[in-house]
C-alpha cells in the first residue's frame, strides 16, 4: 500500500515536472533542459533502486492533460525497456531525454491539424509528419542538448523496413536506442 501511494507521488511530481519544463523550453531552453536532466536521473534512480516500480499507463485523460501524460508514459517505458534491454545508466539517461521530448515539436503542429477529430487529408498529414523534425528545431534552441538526443528524436517515425519517416531510412541507419 505504501509502495503504491509512493509510485503516486512520484508520478505527480513527474507529471508537475513535465508540465513546468515544456512550457520553459521555448522561454528557457537551458533551463528546460537542466530540469529535464534532473527529472530523468529522477526517474533512473526509481528504476534502478526500487524494485517495485508502479507504471501508470493513463488512457482515458483530458484532452489538455494528453500530451503531458503521453510524455511521461513514453519516457519511463522507454527508459524501463532499455534497462531490461542491458543498456548502460548513460544511454537509459540520454534515451530518456529523448523520449521527454520526442513530440515537443507537436506545439509547432497548427491545432487545427493536431486535434482534429477525424481522418487528417494527405497535405495535413504531410504537415503533422514534420513534427519529429520541429522537435529538433526547438531544441536547437539550447546549445547543451547532445546531439544523440535530437538523432533520436528525429528518427522517432523511422522503421526497419524503410517505410517511416521523415527519411525513410532503414535498418542499421536507425541508432539501437531509436529502435527502443
Amino acid at each position: 500500500k505504501n509502495s503504491q501511494r509512493r509510485a503516486a507521488q512520484d508520478f505527480s511530481y513527474s507529471l508537475e515536472q513535465i508540465k513546468s519544463l515544456m512550457n520553459k523550453i521555448r522561454s528557457h531552453p537551458l533551463h528546460a533542459i537542466q530540469d529535464a536532466t534532473q527529472l530523468i536521473n529522477f526517474i533512473s534512480n526509481k528504476l534502478f533502486h526500487h524494485n517495485n516500480i508502479t507504471l501508470h499507463l493513463i488512457s482515458d485523460l483530458p484532452n489538455a492533460e494528453t500530451f503531458y501524460y503521453h510524455s511521461l508514459n513514453v519516457t519511463t517505458l522507454s527508459m524501463l525497456i532499455a534497462k531490461l534491454s542491458g543498456k548502460t545508466i548513460q544511454e537509459i539517461n540520454l534515451l530518456g531525454i529523448a523520449a521527454l521530448f520526442h513530440d515537443i515539436g507537436n506545439m509547432s503542429i497548427p491545432s487545427a491539424i493536431f486535434r482534429k477529430p477525424s481522418y487528417l487529408s494527405n497535405p495535413e498529414l504531410n504537415i503533422f509528419k514534420l513534427h519529429p523534425i520541429y522537435s529538433v528545431k526547438l531544441l536547437n534552441l539550447s546549445s547543451s542538448l547532445k546531439d544523440e538526443v535530437k538523432e533520436i528524436i528525429a528518427a522517432q517515425h523511422e522503421r526497419l523496413d524503410g517505410t517511416g519517416y521523415p527519411k525513410g531510412l532503414m535498418g542499421s541507419d536507425i541508432s539501437e536506442l531509436t529502435q527502443l
